[in-house]
């Protein structure tokens, strides 16, 4: 029997449905051309002005990349395709080359079973991880995320308001903050959504990196999803924390490029 693409799987699924849902709980407007997806947000960045899935088709691809790219310009928003193995048509990466849109990141689709990872570990007792306990406390948790995805303050104000309407309105996002000695250091959150947990917004303020607090803040965040009883957890990771989840028993299954709006 011929096997599958990694991308075809039931994992690769698990961690392209809690990528989308987390984009559309941050979202403020959902809309679609010829079955490709695409967001608007209050969040001026064009990670989360963006598409988010494509089943579109030789024929209509081009002129679904136009009306896209022609609405996010009128209302003068900077935007991106995230990509991934399971959009179509497969010659989709070529047809936003030739319409001026720029590679941009890339990060990794991941997978584990939480009931194989082992997250028993001795925690260093200068870190110390809680959970946002007030919306107030997000004006902290942005800080080492806006240092390691390098936003501007009107994106890091934007991303943290998000967040803070998230925390009073959908239960499915619990957020964390790691502190070391006392010292704001890292922060992650976790999205709870059907099938799988997943990892989102993990950073840790440079001055405070390679003291094994991701890996504390991911842990933590894991053993909380096995507690509330989910068996899969996803996440998108880049360069510096890829090799950090392989280790640690998560598998790639998919990529997701992004592909920059020229009005950038």
């Amino acid at each position: 029997m011929k096997l599958l693409p990694s991308y075809h799987s039931h994992q690769a699924n698990l961690i392209a449905k809690n990528l989308q849902a987390a984009f559309i709980a941050l979202s403020n407007k959902q809309k679609e051309v010829d079955n490709v997806r695409y967001l608007y947000s209050i969040i001026p960045h064009p990670t989360l002005n963006c598409v988010i899935q494509a089943e579109s088709s030789d024929k209509t691809i081009q002129s679904s990349i136009k009306a896209i790219h022609q609405d996010y310009a009128q209302n003068n928003t900077p935007h991106c395709w995230w990509v991934s193995e399971q959009f179509t048509p497969l010659n989709i990466q070529d047809e936003l080359l030739a319409f001026n849109y720029q590679k941009g990141p890339l990060f990794r689709g991941v997978h584990a079973n939480i009931k194989q990872l082992d997250l028993v570990f001795d925690v260093d007792p200068k870190i110390r991880i809680e959970y946002i306990k007030d919306p107030f406390e997000f004006d902290l948790w942005i800080k080492p995320i806006q240092e390691g995805f390098q936003f501007s303050e009107p994106v890091a104000n934007a991303f943290a308001s998000c967040y803070k309407k998230l925390f009073i309105e959908d239960t499915r996002f619990i957020s964390y903050i790691a502190y070391y000695e006392n010292q704001l250091a890292g922060s992650i959150t976790l999205f709870l959504h059907t099938d799988a947990a997943g990892l989102y917004n993990g950073a840790v303020l440079s001055s405070f990196r390679r003291k094994g607090i991701m890996l504390t803040l991911g842990k933590k965040a894991l053993l909380d999803a096995k507690e509330k009883g989910f068996e899969n957890a996803v996440s998108q990771v880049g360069k510096g924390t890829y090799n950090m989840s392989i280790n640690t028993g998560f598998k790639e299954y998919l990529s997701f490029q992004s592909f920059l709006s020229t009005s950038l």
